[in-house]
């Protein structure tokens, strides 16, 4: 009597393939929409430095500040800027926040971000420290 050896894969090994491989996406899908959201951020970090570099450009021209840059988006399009006018356009400051329906809408860890014509940088968010946004 001859026996035949079997190939192949049973059902309850091809199970616990697929269940490892829930697990492992379960765990990776997070952090590595965290790791977008975070490189992201630098959108808002360059539209910010544009925005303050053409009120410098103003400033110098104009001797004062100018409010024409509200509602600029930034490079990559995920954030709107605003600037204030304050003390009769001797200062400003200039706020990035995430547009409606982008990607950034749900970043809660660094929400928006804001500089100043002193280079003073701000944020507002769950995040601890200004250096943790502004990376």
């Amino acid at each position: 009597m001859r026996i035949d050896k079997q190939n192949g894969f049973t059902l309850i090994e091809i199970m616990i393939v697929v269940a490892i491989i829930g697990i492992l996406a379960a765990i990776a899908a997070p952090a590595y929409m965290q790791y977008v959201s975070k490189a992201k951020r630098s959108d808002a970090i360059a539209g910010l430095q544009q925005v303050a570099a053409y009120q410098e450009k103003q400033f110098v021209a104009n001797k004062k500040y100018t409010a024409d840059a509200t509602g600029y988006s930034t490079p990559d399009g995920e954030y709107t800027v605003t600037v204030a006018i304050q003390n009769a356009g001797m200062n400003f400051v200039a706020t990035a926040t995430p547009q409606s329906g982008s990607s950034q809408e749900g970043d809660t860890e660094c929400t928006t971000f804001t500089l100043s014509n002193t280079g003073k940088k701000g944020f507002a968010g769950t995040a601890t420290a200004v250096s943790d946004c502004w990376k």
